[in-house]
């Protein structure tokens, strides 16, 4: 009879294990959590980098719409200047014709000397 003891004992011992084994299944799903955790992980870098590209982008198309405009701006000016320049010399010819008008006399002034 020891001898079916101790194989009872073993046996037992052994469905015990089994037992301790099935409730053990954790790290099974905790491996699955883990996956899942790498998964959303990577997920966020990814997300994080384009962020970071689109961002990137934003900035170049705000440094290129400054510098159109900038650029814009400056040939207004010179256009308006150009303008501005042209009326004064129109202006100028426009006083020194006029001042060349009135100093003219017509023909019959100067033979009559008035």
């Amino acid at each position: 009879m020891a001898l079916e003891s101790v194989a009872n004992e073993v046996v037992n011992r052994v469905k015990e294990t089994e037992e301790i084994a099935q409730g053990l299944d954790v790290p099974s799903n905790m491996t699955r959590y883990d996956d899942k955790l790498d998964q959303l992980i990577e997920r966020i870098e990814r997300l994080e980098m384009v962020n970071r590209q689109l961002i990137e982008k934003l900035n170049e198309q705000q440094r290129y719409i400054n510098q159109r405009l900038e650029e814009r701006d400056r040939k207004l000016m010179e256009s308006i200047r150009a303008i501005q320049e042209q009326k004064q010399a129109a202006l100028e010819t426009a006083a020194t014709t006029e001042d060349k008008g009135t100093k003219k006399r017509g023909w019959l002034s100067r033979i009559f000397g008035k």
